[in-house]
């Protein structure tokens, strides 16, 4: 029976309103990014091949340590795909990226469902994040109903580390084969599954930013999700 839910959050409750996670709201307004499909397959493939690259897989203590790891991030990607952009635009999309609240939207059935979720369930989530994204989670009332939350900023570590796995397990109450991961990427189902985590992929719709492929079970909402809980493990 499972008796705890941990959420992934980007893909699962939050999505980019740029449709690119690693651009601002604001960036047309700041720079004309517009990238070939060639450019964007290079930046995909690269990180990738070094994930260790990514803000989020810093251990990060504050926002403006943030903001200057977007910079040297823009700085590295732009200049690999041979992008010119400006010292002046490039600083003010790391400050979009790292203090625009709207750079992220909530999932229209998030609060129609967390909340029965939280009173169901012990619930948590577990995030590839840096500190601002930490911020928007509990601006936008989304931390109200978790019981843990764990990043990847504060360990300096991404998914699917199993060191990450193991610290918001370490949280949880419950039992490893009574919880249930929910993410959108299948690498990351696969590794909580080998620690022993019942595991769904998410696969959203409209708004949704499409990730790795996964074998296992798949819902599309929350709804969905409510109902394969009530089913797993019965």
């Amino acid at each position: 029976m499972i008796k705890a839910i941990l959420f992934d959050n980007g893909g699962v409750l939050q999505g980019p309103n740029s449709g690119n996670w690693l651009l601002g709201p604001h960036h047309r307004e700041i720079f004309d990014l517009r990238m070939t499909q060639e450019q964007m397959l290079a930046i995909d493939e690269f990180l990738s091949r070094n994930p260790d690259r990514m803000p989020e897989a810093k251990k990060i203590s504050t926002e403006e340590e943030e903001e200057k790891l977007f910079e040297h991030f823009y700085r590295e990607i732009f200049e690999m795909v041979k992008i010119r952009v400006p010292e002046d635009a490039i600083r003010r999309l790391s400050e979009d990226m790292t203090y625009s609240d709207e750079r992220l939207f909530v999932f229209d059935d998030v609060f129609d469902w967390l909340p029965r979720f939280h009173e169901a369930f012990e619930t948590g989530m577990l995030s590839d994040a840096t500190p601002s994204s930490r911020r928007i989670v509990h601006n936008f009332g989304i931390a109200d109903y978790l019981d843990h939350e764990t990043y990847s900023f504060e360990l300096g570590i991404t998914k699917p580390s199993e060191e990450m796995f193991l610290d918001v397990i370490r949280k949880f109450r419950a039992p490893v084969e009574e919880m249930l991961f929910i993410d959108d990427s299948g690498g990351n189902l696969k590794a909580a599954a080998s620690l022993g985590l019942t595991c769904v992929q998410m696969q959203r719709g409209k708004g949704a930013v499409p990730t790795k492929p996964w074998d296992g079970p798949i819902v599309h909402d929350l709804a969905e999700l409510w109902k394969f809980a009530g089913k797993a493990g019965s």
